[in-house]
């Protein structure tokens, strides 16, 4: 396992025992799902779409989101 996959679960296991709330930036859209309960889409800048993983990834409102 890569050690970006075992960070990735270690947070994930934190947040579930501690029940934190944390704000993680990436630009890997696959990480940001696994991770999020919520995900935030912002380009340039500007928010363009908010809300989980399948929303974001099978709802494309926009040529940004397709092109993850």
């Amino acid at each position: 396992m890569l050690i970006k996959e075992r960070l990735i679960e270690e947070i994930k296991n934190w947040r579930d025992e501690i029940g934190f709330t944390a704000l993680h930036v990436t630009h890997d859209l696959n990480e940001a799902v696994m991770l999020a309960d919520k995900v935030c889409l912002i380009v340039n800048g500007e928010v363009i779409a908010i809300g989980d993983g399948f929303e974001i990834t099978k709802n494309y409102k926009s040529l940004h989101i397709a092109s993850f």
